[in-house]
């Protein structure tokens, strides 16, 4: 008896079927600028609201997917283990545990891997325990890349939809985001 593949619907929004849209990357990148305004508007937000950038990877990577929607680009959230060259802390993935551990990053229409939470780790409310900071190691660097060289991420759960997330506390990063790229946006216009 042969199995049927369940199919689903790509994890972006688009409301195809994964296979038909986010699986195989189309050709090109994000552009530059776009690139460094929405890590510059993520890191400002997380500021703003008073979060640790490096304990929410989750949240950052659904903040830049609704930013990245600002320019069109097609985007999902991933969940999975990290590791990083040179870096001796890293992320298994054991989503069911009393505390469960994950990474969690973007994966763009264009196949580039987004991390802008990463080199925020040592700002994590337990980076005491955490062997990077205890040796004074320096962070890995963000990534916004198709091809990494110095990190491993290996993905678990695409779409990441298993994880809770608290939509009040999303929807007032996002609020504060897209205030935040506005105004960018308006004085660089000027």
């Amino acid at each position: 008896m042969s199995k049927k593949k369940h199919k689903r619907l790509c994890p972006c929004g688009a409301k195809i079927y994964f296979d038909n849209c986010c699986k195989n990357p189309k050709e090109g990148e994000t552009p530059e600028e776009v690139k460094k305004l929405i890590n510059k508007v993520v890191k400002e937000t997380f500021r703003k609201k008073g979060y640790y950038l490096g304990e929410l990877c989750l949240y950052a990577s659904f903040l830049t997917k609704e930013l990245l929607i600002e320019y069109g680009i097609k985007s999902y959230v991933v969940a999975g283990s990290s590791k990083w060259n040179g870096y001796p802390t890293f992320f298994k993935y054991i989503p069911h545990n009393e505390s469960p551990q994950f990474h969690a990053w973007l994966v763009t229409e264009y196949g580039e891997k987004v991390d802008l939470a990463c080199d925020a780790i040592e700002d994590r409310f337990d980076a005491y325990t955490l062997s990077g900071p205890k040796l004074g190691i320096k962070p890995p660097s963000y990534c916004w890349d198709k091809k990494l060289k110095d990190r491993e991420y290996i993905e678990r759960n695409i779409g990441a939809k298993s994880f809770p997330v608290d939509q009040k506390v999303l929807s007032g990063l996002i609020m504060t985001a897209k205030e935040s790229l506005n105004r960018l946006e308006k004085k660089k216009r000027q």
